[in-house]
């Protein structure tokens, strides 16, 4: 692209147009001409690549002049004029830095005057053109960085002296109050009154350059009267050439709130477990990393000191490690319960007990693991041994019991046949005859019964059939 510039020369008398061309065209600039006002505004609407206008402001009498021109044409387009005239009176001159500073040429000033005008117009209206282009980037900046302020979830503020100088929307969504409000209150209007004297000593120690954390947690009091948890980030700042605080703020009220619900949940939970009858033990990487006070008694300890950090599978009978390690697998990479079952463990002196044991999976720490209860149920094991050897020994006097009452009938009925063939009346005979069938008849029930799960009833028809079966033999 070639830099030649292209100049409009607005001039009425055609002769001296002429000879302005010649004298600009041997500087090298490219001259486009027009003799009137009117010429020139349309010439400079049909032909964009104009670079500069070289404006006479006499163009001929009852017409539009000079400076009339190059309002029209300023107002439609940015590029430099430069007048052209022979006038020399001091309102003219003044008449047309109203309209345009690039300059004021007389005429016959000579080539090298209006070259030298020319140049120097050009870099005017360069450096302008540069200063509006920041002008413009500064705006849009501005535009940037206000959206961003405005839009921000945190709170912006500017604090200078004993007053806000700037806040944002946020600000005022936080504290209720409104942002022509703001600017009429000072700082510790809104800080929580047991919050200040901490606030205070931060801000004293920022201004006179000492160390003073850039992150802090204080209170407000809103303008409904709440309280709102805020998290300030703050740093010295020139505004106006004199130091102030820029401030981030962050409503995390409820945040705070979850965490000291979150601290009462816990203190809850640790007062349940600590308290806890069932012995309650975390593993971790097959580690104990907690036990509760009833864990340390059932494992003879004197505190859990003394089990922290030990392997798990110590304290495991070693008739169920492997068990116990498919358990501990299943808890920690499957993230399975396992169901409650009975297990031997190992005191610390090396004493085994019974006990019922269950577990689920839980994160300890950052690390995976398992909550584990138990319970000693070594009475009961006892206990329960001793109710088995109770009934084996039932089960063997019913047995002799039913042996020796099974023996009797035999006995009685053996009687009543043997009465009843040294009889000869017939009716003696099946008197003793019936008596021997509902002796047989007891004992055939009996023996049911005794045989029967359930002694509250019996098969009628089983009954009957052995009863018919005995009978008939």
């Amino acid at each position: 692209m070639s830099d030649k510039k292209t100049i409009l020369l607005v001039e009425d008398e055609a002769l001296i147009a002429i000879a302005q061309k010649k004298a600009l065209e041997r500087h090298g600039y490219g001259v486009i001409t027009a003799h009137s006002a009117k010429k020139a505004i349309e010439k400079v609407r049909a032909t964009p690549d104009i670079d500069l206008i070289l404006m006479d402001i006499n163009l001929g009498t009852g017409k539009m002049d000079g400076t009339e021109c190059a309002e029209i044409i300023l107002n439609e387009k940015d590029i430099p004029v430069l007048f052209l005239s022979s006038y020399t009176q001091l309102e003219i001159v003044e008449k047309t830095e109203k309209i345009t500073s690039y300059g004021y040429v007389v005429k016959d000033s000579g080539e090298t005057v209006l070259n030298a005008s020319i140049k120097m117009a050009f870099k005017l209206h360069g450096a302008h053109l540069e200063l509006k282009e920041r002008e413009e980037a500064l705006k849009e900046g501005e535009e940037k960085y206000r959206t961003v302020v405005e839009q921000t979830h945190d709170g912006i503020y500017i604090y200078k002296g004993n007053r806000f100088v700037f806040v944002n929307s946020r600000i005022g969504e936080i504290s209720g109050y409104s942002r022509e409000e703001l600017y009429e209150m000072n700082l510790w209007d809104l800080l929580h009154p047991d919050d200040r004297e901490c606030v205070v000593e931060i801000g004293r120690k920022r201004a006179s350059g000492e160390d003073a954390p850039s992150t802090y947690e204080a209170r407000i009091i809103t303008k409904d009267g709440g309280t709102r948890h805020l998290e300030l980030a703050v740093s010295a700042i020139s505004y106006g050439g004199d130091y102030a605080s820029l401030g981030a703020v962050r409503d995390i009220t409820d945040r705070k709130r979850a965490e000291e619900a979150l601290l009462e949940s816990e203190e809850r939970f640790r007062l349940i477990i600590e308290n806890a009858t069932y012995g309650i033990f975390v593993q971790t990487q097959y580690r104990f990393a907690y036990l509760n006070p009833e864990a340390v008694k059932l494992f003879g300890a004197k505190s859990a000191d003394q089990l922290l950090g030990q392997p798990v599978l110590d304290r495991f009978d070693p008739l169920y490690h492997e068990l116990v390690r498919e358990r501990i697998r299943l808890l920690n990479e499957e993230k399975k319960t396992v169901p409650m079952f009975e297990q031997t463990y190992l005191k610390l002196d090396g004493s085994p007990f019974a006990v019922e044991v269950g577990a689920v999976p839980t994160c300890w720490e950052g690390q995976d693991g398992a909550f584990v209860f138990f319970h000693d149920i070594t009475e009961r094991k006892r206990a329960e041994d001793r109710v088995l050897s109770l009934l084996s020994e039932k089960e063997l006097l019913l047995k002799e019991v039913h042996h020796r009452i099974k023996n009797n009938m035999n006995v009685v009925m053996g009687l009543l046949s043997l009465q009843s063939d040294t009889l000869k009346d017939p009716s003696a005979v099946s008197a003793l005859q019936d008596s021997r069938n509902r002796v047989q008849s007891m004992m055939v029930l009996y023996d049911k019964l005794y045989r029967s799960n359930d002694f509250r009833a019996i098969s009628a028809k089983e009954y009957i059939t052995a009863l018919i079966s005995e009978v008939m033999v």
